[in-house]
């Protein structure tokens, strides 16, 4: 599939401020199932400097850096990517100990896993990750199937414009979630099998009709065999080509699109935002029982 994306993410600030340098993770990612076509970027106030980041995970950060006071800070990305991936399940898993939970990975996988698979469930994530596991017999990919459809079919999705996402445990005790939460959610109870995880910021394909479009969030896996392979505990499917990844990490701050501070801190900032998403395929017609 073929998208064309305009991004646009203007701050204003009630006085002056000094803006400390800027992390951008608005680049597309470019892998064997996506391949950038182009990409352009324009800000307002013009940088005083601008670097390309090669960041550990691999993501691609454009580090921007302003010299003069500003009350605004306009950000506008406009970019054309292709699609591949039309089957989100065109693997085999190819080591015998991780067809099975918890899974087990080979020594040299294990080494470079580990900051994906860190982290202490609680009770309920706990809880959440054994009874599926239980249910489909502790098969890796019958397990990941279910559990991304049991997120989505007991939480809410809600709407949050700003801030760091939710600890697992809260977001299930309160029963609903942003889809960076769910996405925590998911991630966690992964981990707690033995199924290393990370969080992913980028963009999907929206109704042309919808009123308000976001960038989204959501899980990968790491399956031997497959690679990194994408789950949406929001919509409850796998990852495929109607969905732009732009960066992954363990930590979902270091995926955050927009990374960046001012001073005084005592400054009071509003956002706002303007995405149009546009690709080559018409928008799937949904039951009218999933569009509540």
């Amino acid at each position: 599939m073929r998208f064309e994306i305009s991004h646009f993410t203007e701050y204003h600030y009630s006085e002056p401020v000094k803006l400390g340098a800027h992390y951008l993770r608005l680049r597309p990612r470019e892998d064997g199932t996506q391949r950038l076509v182009d990409f352009r970027l324009h800000l307002e106030p013009r940088p005083a400097g601008m670097s390309l980041q090669t960041e550990p995970d691999g993501n691609v950060a454009l580090v921007a850096r302003f010299a003069d006071p500003a009350r605004l800070l306009r950000i506008h990305t406009q970019c054309i990517v292709e699609t591949h991936r039309a089957n989100p399940f065109d693997f085999v898993i190819t080591e015998r100990g991780a067809s099975t939970l918890p899974m087990r990975y080979s020594p040299s996988h294990q080494a470079v896993l580990g900051p994906a698979l860190d982290g202490v469930a609680g009770p309920r994530v706990r809880q959440l990750a054994e009874d599926v596991a239980r249910e489909v017999n502790f098969d890796t990919l019958r397990f990941l199937s279910e559990l991304n459809n049991r997120v989505y079919r007991t939480m809410r999705v809600v709407l949050r414009m700003t801030g760091q996402p939710m600890d697992p445990e809260s977001c299930l005790e309160l029963g609903e979630g942003a889809c960076r939460d769910l996405a925590l959610v998911f991630m966690a109870a992964c981990r707690h099998m033995g199924v290393a995880s990370r969080f992913v910021s980028g963009y999907q394909m929206t109704d042309p009709n919808g009123a308000e479009r976001h960038m989204h969030a959501w899980a990968e896996v790491f399956l031997p065999g497959g690679g990194w392979r994408g789950f949406d505990p929001t919509h409850g499917i796998a990852i495929d080509e109607h969905f732009v990844p732009v960066a992954a990490s363990p930590d979902p701050l270091l995926a955050t699109p927009i990374e960046g501070g001012y001073v005084p801190a005592s400054a009071e900032s509003t956002m706002h935002v303007v995405l149009d998403v546009l690709s080559s395929c018409a928008f799937p017609a949904v039951p009218a029982t999933l569009s509540q």
